[in-house]
């Protein structure tokens, strides 16, 4: 995929360079979480792509697809980012309830990824249900921050970047470590019933209620980081 997803403090994904060498452990690591977890106070929460202002029409066109006026597809973009006077709080509990899914602080000090954010799910999701999309900022690729640690490849010219602002998605954390064998879902590109380009986290098997999910970052995120 390029640029894989990446960890901040904040977020919780994955691992820490202290403790991502040495592979999976084999032993189950169940993750207690804080359900009274915040949406974080410094990122805008998005229930729609932010697109950066520079970008170009090839690129519009290539979100929208099929789409007929894709300026229509940027427009719908802006009117979506319009959230009616809520919270990013009060958006991102919605979404996480429409989702199935909710965020909370780790605490399991077995855990990479203890006293920060991971994803989980709060329903059973059956294998290959779509789970949600991963939102953030979208840019041509190569012009995204090059010090973000939430970015994804996005289609053939695009990338998504959920540093600053994004849903919930940018919580979901590497499997590595974590006490199982294998990720539970994965990310996967496709077009929306729009035609819209989306990435959208998918479960590779079923997952229980209250279990985290995982994905993997692939192995170019950790050789970015010297680990592999």
């Amino acid at each position: 995929m390029g640029k894989t997803v990446k960890q901040k403090n904040e977020r919780g994904i994955g691992t820490s360079r202290g403790n991502a060498r040495g592979g999976t452990k084999e032993t189950m690591v169940i993750a207690g979480f804080n359900r009274n977890s915040a949406w974080p106070a410094d990122k805008r929460y998005l229930l729609e792509y932010k697109l950066r202002d520079d970008l170009s029409e090839g690129c519009i066109v290539e979100i929208g697809g099929d789409a007929s006026d894709h300026r229509q597809v940027v427009d719908g973009f802006r009117r979506s980012q319009n959230s009616d006077g809520k919270s990013d709080q009060e958006l991102a509990f919605s979404s996480c309830k429409k989702h199935g899914v909710f965020f909370a602080e780790i605490v399991n000090t077995q855990h990479p990824a203890n006293g920060e954010l991971g994803l989980f799910a709060k329903k059973k999701i059956a294998q290959d249900a779509w789970i949600l999309n991963y939102i953030g900022e979208v840019c041509e690729n190569g012009k995204e921050n090059g010090q973000s640690d939430y970015t994804l490849k996005l289609g053939m010219s695009l990338a998504i970047d959920a540093e600053n602002c994004g849903n919930e998605a940018r919580f979901i954390n590497d499997f590595r470590n974590t006490g199982v064998s294998r990720p539970n879902a994965c990310f996967r590109e496709y077009r929306d019933s729009k035609g819209i380009l989306r990435i959208g986290i998918f479960a590779m098997q079923g997952i229980r209620s209250g279990e985290e999910i995982l994905v993997t970052y692939g192995k170019g995120f950790w050789e970015q980081r010297g680990l592999i």
